[in-house]
């Protein structure tokens, strides 16, 4: 059984609570327990649009091939059986940004 690490980029596929027959997307892990599901954040290639987005700098690194967006307000559980393949690996500066939000959203629960 393959593991994946946080920040690791893969392709998956999804499924759409208004499209639920899915489609295959770009997933940034964020959580591989080593059971059957994999914790993951949607990536897109639409413009950041709220505070829990964050543009990838690093394209290249992450194995993804145009301008793309981390949705961290869509964290998702995935079968482990429905990804493809590995693309990438987030930037060391990508995943800063990524561990700034996540944990101003941890700091939330201590409101």
């Amino acid at each position: 059984m393959t593991t994946y690490n946080p920040g690791d980029v893969i392709y998956a596929w999804l499924q759409y609570v208004d499209y639920p027959e899915g489609k295959r997307r770009p997933l940034l892990v964020v959580l591989d327990a080593g059971d059957q599901d994999v914790v993951v954040a949607r990536i897109t290639g639409h413009p950041p649009r709220d505070a829990y987005d964050i543009r990838i700098t690093q394209l290249t690194s992450a194995g993804l091939p145009k301008a793309s967006t981390i949705r961290l307000s869509k964290i998702a559980t995935i079968p482990r059986a429905t990804i493809i393949k590995k693309l990438g690996k987030l930037s060391s500066a990508d995943r800063d940004s990524v561990r700034h939000i996540l944990q101003n959203i941890a700091n939330d629960f201590n409101s």
